[in-house]
């Protein structure tokens, strides 16, 4: 999930995540993420999955 996206709203992200039962949801709600978290936040993106690949979510 991310905070700050505006192409979808965090209000619509906690729907979506409420309506997949069992999927477990990281966060990226440090300022300046966007929808494109790649292109905005690259570096915490890489920490984020680096730490699901070693450790699971």
């Amino acid at each position: 999930m991310v905070e700050d996206d505006l192409g979808i709203p965090a209000e619509f992200q906690r729907r979506m995540i409420a309506q997949s039962p069992g999927v477990e949801v990281e966060a990226m709600t440090a300022g300046g993420a966007d929808h494109m978290a790649m292109l905005s936040r690259p570096q915490e993106l890489v920490d984020l999955l680096v730490r699901i690949a070693i450790h699971g979510a």
